[in-house]
């Protein structure tokens, strides 16, 4: 008697570990693809951080010393103060006299008062453009907090109407279309 003995694999059993290998390829890329488009979210919000911070920090010596009569675009004061982090390049050409950073957004800084003279507020507005979907989403719904350390006021698509939170509706509505600009007012 003569056993006939099978050696290998059948076409059913490789096809089987292939598709499971294809499931797991497309699982690998999509957490990748994922990943990367958090970490860019992040590391924007980490810039506009870090500016805010910054330009706090001279905010009162501009207010004081320069004295503007009017709102005003603060970026130049900034750079002159070399006031920005060193991710950002003052750029003004591609951005119009605002910083821009690795991903091409575009940072602007205007300083604006209102009240009379015995009663005047003064803030300055960050001007985000140049955002892509997943990073205006993330910065539209991000936490930026109210609280007086960080000196953050609101958040809005448009320069006159703030509001400290953004609601899902008014991001995905505001980030959709080719003209993403966000801005943010802090004291």
């Amino acid at each position: 008697m003569k056993k006939d003995l099978q050696n290998g694999r059948s076409m059913i059993e490789m096809l089987g570990v292939l598709a499971i290998i294809g499931v797991l390829t497309v699982g690998g890329f999509n957490l990748v693809s994922k990943a990367t488009t958090e970490n860019r979210i992040n590391n924007v919000i980490d810039e506009v951080s870090s500016l805010s911070h910054r330009v706090r920090s001279i905010f009162r010596d501009y207010v004081t010393t320069v004295k503007p009569a009017t709102n005003t675009d603060f970026t130049k004061y900034v750079y002159d103060a070399r006031a920005y982090p060193d991710v950002l390049t003052y750029n003004d050409s591609a951005c119009s006299g605002g910083f821009i950073d690795d991903e091409d957004v575009c940072m602007k800084i205007t300083y604006e008062k209102t009240g009379s003279d015995d009663m005047e507020v003064h803030y300055f507005i960050l001007e985000l453009s140049n955002l892509n979907d997943e990073v205006c989403m993330g910065l539209a719904n991000g936490s930026w907090g109210t609280s007086a350390t960080n000196g953050f006021l609101g958040i809005g698509f448009n320069k006159n109407s703030l509001s400290p939170r953004v609601d899902l509706g008014d991001a995905t509505a505001g980030c959709d279309g080719d003209d993403k600009t966000l801005y943010l007012k802090f004291k």
